[in-house]
């Protein structure tokens, strides 16, 4: 995009998760037709609209449910599940990873993700020819480039 500096970072991954409790109380789904058995847990905000299709080995597959619940902000996502409301079909990994370690949330789906995010971060061309948003930009950039490479190392079997 004309007037902006980017800065690619690495891939999110995107992971089908329901808490144990859930689970318990309803079952997993093993394939993405089993869903219309389940609640969805969505995320429809301006930046981002539900996931309507899990793919596997190049096989896409849609997403019917039961009911679903959708909410704008993935922090509300994430705690709905931890609370046991249903499933997530694509929490960015990033925000499930202490649910996952802690084992409030567990992954589900083995093999059926939507494609991941990649990720960036932007300054306009104006602020990052100044010194002080410069060394900021390259600071965070860098900070996140070890935040995702922990996760890549962490949890392999999210990517590729």
């Amino acid at each position: 995009i004309d007037g902006l500096v980017a800065r690619y970072l690495g891939e999110m991954p995107f992971l089908c998760c329901a808490s144990p409790l859930y689970l318990e109380r309803f079952g997993a789904p093993h394939h993405p037709s089993e869903c219309v058995n389940h609640i969805g847990i969505l995320i429809n905000s301006p930046t981002r609209v539900a996931t309507q299709e899990l793919i596997r080995d190049g096989i896409a597959y849609p997403l019917r449910w039961k009911s679903s619940m959708s909410f704008k902000n993935l922090m509300a996502v994430r705690t709905a599940a931890v609370l046991g409301a249903g499933i997530v079909p694509d929490l960015p990994l990033f925000h499930a990873v202490e649910a996952l370690r802690s084992g409030q949330l567990k992954t589900i789906l083995e093999g059926w993700r939507c494609p991941p995010a990649s990720c960036f971060i932007y300054a306009t061309q104006e602020a990052y020819e100044k010194r002080r948003v410069r060394i900021l930009f390259d600071w965070l950039a860098e900070c996140e480039q070890k935040t995702l490479d922990k996760l890549r190392q962490e949890f392999p079997q999210f990517y590729g």
